[in-house]
């Protein structure tokens, strides 16, 4: 299928760009999507492979990639003969949802741990799409939460002990308004909101909402980060709520009175660290540098974590920013030494010292602000998608966290294609890429040996004509 941009997508993702204004101007942060030129993919949580060196991937896949506008899911484990068939859920005729202006966030409708998976499908009514919990494999769905006519579910997120699933559901009583809501996947499940509650005095509270794209659970299953404006209408808010509480309420990180301006705050994910510290990046003025901040799950205390400086002695701006699978190093990047030229820097969180990984000298290039950096398994190396060489094409590039060399794993030449998204295997020795990177708009599935430099891709699924991969989720198998 191919389509124009929805209403609600990003302008990087019709095929603008986000370099020196870390995501301007957009509501929500929105997911790639079916057909549309994937220049960008959102802060989501990035994939987390729970196994030791040696053991074997299931690569999941979303997409239209079996028959054109079918969306579904479907695995192959590493080390099957590329490309491979995938096997597809939801079982029978069932589907997942297909992008629609009210509701393109179709990517992240599907979530797996090494134990189960859960998404979001027409399995007991052909049009009424429940979530589901299932096997590992996809198999035998579970019904968690009953769909609704017109009210979307558009995010989820299963907790890494796959106990609960997070999820984000269109507002009963606003349209295109999400809250976030997390249920149990085993006993009687009963969905629990823990979004804040809009405010009556709200001038319209049919656009406060959750920021799609945006669920992360600290590794313990504990506490949830999301963001989204629900007191102020594009003042966004972070926050944390512990979900083992007996009614669980979200604890605000950031607050819409420490905000001046429009369109500004707490932006996409919050992430956490092995003491279920949270992360976020903010901006507090308007065309104010982006700011990194840790902060305790509670809310008591905040710090804003120093970025290296400029070589003008001017403050750096933090865009994208990941933590890597056993919670101690933090990798990020900021515009430093020079104005609107983005490195990447990591660092152990205990130990704060930034050591610079890239040597980025172009003007407005950067690791894309709105996809995810990935840690490899053993924390060792991350993988990201930036413009670094060009300020045109995001490329996949994997950085030593010890900044002993950074190297593009691909050189992208076609024009207008991006890769959109990385994602290691759960031993770390292969690295998949999500991207438009053989035709631009037509958004497919690669693998490339992260160890090598330019080195080539095989395609990992083929594709029926007009048909795409949206999204990737990698876990043991």
């Amino acid at each position: 299928m191919r389509s124009t941009c929805f209403v609600l997508i990003l302008l990087a993702a019709c095929g603008g760009r986000d370099n020196s204004t870390p995501d301007a101007a957009a509501h929500h942060d929105s997911a790639p999507t079916i057909d549309a030129p994937a220049d960008a993919a959102p802060d989501s949580p990035a994939p987390h492979p729970d196994a030791a060196p040696g053991a074997a991937s299931r690569v999941w896949a979303v997409g239209d990639f079996v028959t054109d506008t079918t969306v579904q899911g479907g695995w192959f484990t590493d080390g099957d003969t590329l490309p491979a068939t995938a096997a597809t859920v939801p079982p029978g005729t069932a589907v997942f949802p297909t992008p629609s202006t009210a509701a393109p966030y179709t990517a992240f409708v599907f979530d797996a741990t090494a134990t189960n998976t859960a998404y979001v499908a027409d399995v007991t009514t052909a049009g009424t799409f429940d979530l589901n919990v299932a096997a590992a494999d996809g198999s035998s769905p579970t019904l968690l939460v009953a769909g609704q006519p017109n009210i979307e579910i558009a995010t989820i997120a299963l907790s890494p002990d796959g106990s609960k699933v997070a999820f984000m559901m269109d507002s009963a009583a606003y349209n295109n308004a999400y809250d976030v809501w997390v249920v149990n996947t085993a006993g009687t499940p009963v969905p629990l909101l823990v979004s804040p509650t809009r405010p009556v005095t709200a001038a319209n509270p049919a656009l406060l909402s959750a920021f799609t794209g945006a669920l992360s659970w600290s590794a313990d299953s504990k506490y949830l980060g999301f963001s989204g404006d629900f007191t102020t209408d594009n003042i966004r808010q972070a926050y944390v709520v512990d979900t083992s509480a007996t009614a669980p309420a979200a604890v605000t990180l950031l607050a819409d009175t420490e905000v001046t301006g429009t369109g500004v705050g707490a932006r996409a994910s919050v992430l956490f660290d092995a003491n279920d510290n949270a992360y976020f990046r903010a901006g507090l003025t308007d065309n104010a540098q982006f700011t990194l901040f840790q902060a305790t799950p509670d809310g008591a205390t905040r710090t804003a974590l120093a970025v290296p400086m400029r070589g003008d002695n001017s403050t750096a701006s933090a865009g994208a920013f990941a933590i890597s699978p056993d919670g101690t190093t933090i990798a990020f990047s900021a515009d430093a030494p020079q104005a609107t030229t983005y490195n990447v820097y990591a660092t152990p969180i205990a130990a704060w010292n930034p050591t610079k990984l890239t040597n980025a000298t172009v003007a407005n290039t950067n690791p894309a602000f709105l996809a995810p950096m990935v840690f490899s398994p053993d924390g060792k190396y991350v993988a990201f998608v930036g413009d670094l060489s060009t300020d045109t094409i995001n490329e996949p590039f994997v950085a030593a966290v010890d900044g002993s060399g950074t190297h593009r794993v691909f050189n992208v030449t076609v024009t207008g294609a991006d890769a959109a998204q990385v994602a290691w295997t759960a031993d770390g020795s292969g690295l998949y890429v999500q991207g438009d990177l053989e035709v631009d708009g037509d958004n497919t599935l690669f693998r490339v040996d992260p160890a090598m430099t330019d080195g080539a891709m095989t395609k990992a699924i083929t594709l029926p004509a007009m048909g795409d991969v949206t999204n990737v989720v990698i876990r043991a198998k």
